[in-house]
């Protein structure tokens, strides 16, 4: 009886295991369909760190390929955005991004150190299958001394979700930036609604001045 009692109980535990890391990336996949990357990325990274003991992550991704002016950094403690190269316009943040490209190239690992980030687990996000291409790297430290099975399941799928949202966000990215320079898309894309805000067709009053000037 006992032991047809323990094999009940694995399997009703593996029934609701799997329930629940279902709900959880049913949740990753609706927070990450948000218009902004930013804001959908937040949405995700607060389901993943209420589901698994995540200490510091970190996410690291290029808009255009092979561009490093548009290399992304954002890093979170838990769920809370400490470092966010997209959204602020900052001088100090042009090391970061020079430390991420050698990152994503492989060529060093001085980012991981500048952001104190040691002893963590390293997701690759790989576009394409004939012409692969990394788009980016995400990396997670765990709050205790490691992740178990189902939470390397959970970052897996994480890092899959956040791959496919890259590879979207830099499709609109490179449609934009064949009219407006690279920090007039990122402000673009910091609005979810910018076409209509900004770019749609409206009648307006305006003046044209014409002037010579002499010299």
């Amino acid at each position: 009886l006992n032991a047809v009692c323990e094999l009940l109980d694995n399997y009703l535990y593996s029934i609701k295991a799997m329930r629940e890391k279902h709900v959880i990336m049913m949740q990753l996949g609706n927070a990450l369909r948000h218009r902004v990357l930013g804001e959908g990325v937040k949405e995700a990274v607060g389901v993943l760190a209420r589901a698994i003991p995540v200490s510091r992550l970190v996410i690291v991704y290029r808009a255009e390929e092979g561009a490093s002016r548009t290399l992304h950094i954002q890093m979170f403690e838990g769920a809370e955005l400490k470092v966010d190269t997209l959204s602020k316009e900052d001088e100090s943040y042009s090391t970061l991004q020079m430390l991420g490209r050698d990152y994503l190239a492989g060529s060093g690992t001085e980012l991981l150190n500048e952001l104190g980030v040691q002893d963590a687990q390293e997701e690759v996000l790989i576009n394409g299958i004939t012409k692969s291409v990394v788009v980016g790297k995400v990396v997670v430290t765990a709050g205790t001394k490691t992740f178990n099975t189902q939470d390397r399941e959970l970052l897996a799928a994480f890092a899959g979700f956040i791959r496919q949202r890259i590879v979207d966000f830099s499709k609109e990215w490179r449609a934009l930036a064949y009219s407006f320079r690279p920090a007039d898309v990122a402000r673009l894309l910091q609005n979810d609604d910018y076409e209509k805000k900004y770019l749609a067709p409206r009648e307006e009053n305006v003046a044209i001045l014409y002037v010579d000037i002499a010299g």
